[in-house]
């Protein structure tokens, strides 16, 4: 009985940590997303367009709806 009562425990306190540190990558994720793609349009209007950053470090035309969306390529 006392290894099921520690196996589980063990267990919700795996869980615990794995939920924790989720959290704290969508937090960064979301911070991401707010300067990469929402922070260049502020104070434009629906298609302006703006340059933005991606995740590799690529400067791309952008342009604005709610937010920056990548132009297609051309």
């Amino acid at each position: 009985m006392k290894k099921i009562v520690t196996g589980a425990v063990l267990t919700a306190l795996v869980m615990v940590s794995f939920s924790t540190m989720a959290q704290a990558d969508r937090a960064q994720m979301r911070q991401n997303f707010e300067t990469k793609m929402v922070q260049p349009c502020q104070g434009k209007k629906a298609g302006d367009e703006v340059t933005i950053t991606t995740r590799r470090g690529d400067k791309v035309q952008a342009v604005c709806t709610l937010t920056a969306v990548p132009k297609p390529q051309s």
